[in-house]
């Protein structure tokens, strides 16, 4: 009697691990599928993200650019200015006697005086902000999504989620759904978008 009750759990369960193992294969095909064209959406969307921040790299690069030859232009008059000053310092002084001299003498032969001119006073730029090289307002700058096809549809990635899995479209299987971080160009964090993409 024992060993039949044995034989029979054995056999049991062989059966069910069998049937389990069948089952386990038959619905790995489904979830692959759904895994590949959550890798293909995940794709996109970091190519476009990308393309986007290669953008902004070059409009950053020649914003530096620009400031740097406008630093460039203006510390030209400066250096100006101490080369004339260095040149100032060179020449001796005179007593007053051979000026008068020389006044007389330059009135007689028509010749004109060389004439010292005083250094014009040089104006500091104001410090440029990191929002006008970017060329947005300081509003802008901190509270205005980075990327011009970003929105704000959520305050918390939790809200977004929730709402996705419960999207109609979604559950029927018609599309896929994201939700992604929107930031400013400062890095500061302004909320959620929620984006979808058809499937095939």
């Amino acid at each position: 009697m024992k060993k039949i009750i044995i034989i029979a759990s054995i056999l049991i369960s062989i059966t069910g691990g069998f049937v389990f193992y069948s089952q386990s294969k038959q619905e790995k095909p489904k979830l692959e599928q759904v895994n590949v064209s959550e890798k293909k959406a995940e794709e996109k969307v970091a190519d476009n993200l990308q393309s986007e921040e290669s953008e902004l790299e070059k409009i950053l690069e020649d914003k530096v650019q620009e400031s740097k030859q406008e630093e460039v232009i203006e510390q030209t008059p400066k250096q100006n200015e101490k080369q004339q000053v260095a040149e100032h310092k060179e020449v001796p002084k005179q007593s007053t006697q051979s000026v008068s001299t020389n006044k007389e003498i330059a009135s007689t032969n028509n010749v004109p005086t060389p004439e010292v001119t005083k250094p014009e006073p040089v104006i500091e730029a104001k410090k440029e902000e990191v929002w006008d090289k970017l060329g947005m307002t300081k509003d802008e700058y901190y509270n205005k999504p980075m990327f011009s096809w970003e929105r704000v549809d959520f305050k918390t990635m939790n809200e977004c989620l929730s709402y996705g899995d419960n999207y109609e479209p979604y559950l029927n299987g018609e599309v896929l759904y994201n939700c992604r971080d929107v930031l400013s160009a400062s890095g500061k964090h302004l909320g959620v978008m929620f984006d979808t993409e058809k499937t095939n």
